[in-house]
């Protein structure tokens, strides 16, 4: 699953969270910070992985949307 994951996303999930798991558990379910849509569904478009990666960095710095 990971190995599909922008290069972006990656870095700032893996900043977050303590093992590649964890990141790939948060991308399969919904977001609230992404309006319920699931992370993976989002990151189709490029504007959707420039959004994730956000939320990702945001969280890793302790700010929650």
């Amino acid at each position: 699953l990971l190995g599909r994951v922008d290069a972006d996303v990656l870095s700032a999930g893996l900043d977050l969270f303590e093992s590649e798991s964890g990141l790939a558990q948060w991308l399969c379910m919904p977001a609230p910070s992404l309006g319920g849509k699931i992370p993976l569904h989002v990151m189709r478009s490029r504007e959707g992985r420039k959004r994730v990666a956000q939320i990702l960095a945001a969280l890793a710095h302790g700010n929650y949307l």
